[in-house]
């Protein structure tokens, strides 16, 4: 799903039948988002056809077309899916993990880089835990 997508059911969700609309400041309060990146999401959902938009002070958004919604993709349920990001900003990063632990005949060696406190110690749980989860690695088998 992407970013306009997820901001988009996260809007229907709460503002569907609200009649007096709401505002980019509204979204960017419950979705922790800046308010100009919400700007351009709700902008280009008025392009889309989905949210009509009302020029006043405050700009105010309203949705258009609740009948069409189509409920959000189910979430793949592994080690990765506590991640935060692994369905977004780090979707490419978490499926070459992925695609390591099922590589054929046990996966393929991974080399974490990066500065200290970036996690890596962490993401090195999360890689362990989805290769238990896979069969690669025993259960009994502890990190080392």
């Amino acid at each position: 799903m992407t970013a306009k997508e997820n901001i988009y059911h996260h809007i229907v969700a709460r503002y569907a039948h609200h009649p007096a609309g709401f505002t980019a400041k509204d979204c960017a309060q419950f979705l922790v988002i800046k308010r100009s990146v919400i700007s351009h999401y709700l902008n280009r959902l008025c392009e889309d056809g989905k949210l009509r938009k009302h020029n006043g002070r405050p700009v105010r958004f309203f949705v258009t077309s609740v009948g069409t919604i189509a409920p959000p993709p189910l979430r793949r349920q592994d080690a990765f899916s506590d991640l935060i990001g692994a369905e977004v900003s780090l979707r490419e990063q978490v499926g070459m993990c992925r695609s390591a632990v099922d590589y054929p005949s046990g996966g393929l060696p991974l080399l974490l880089v990066g500065e200290s406190g970036v996690g890596k110690s962490f993401l090195a749980s999360v890689i362990h835990r989805y290769a238990q989860q896979r069969g690669v690695i025993k259960n009994d088998k502890p990190l080392m």
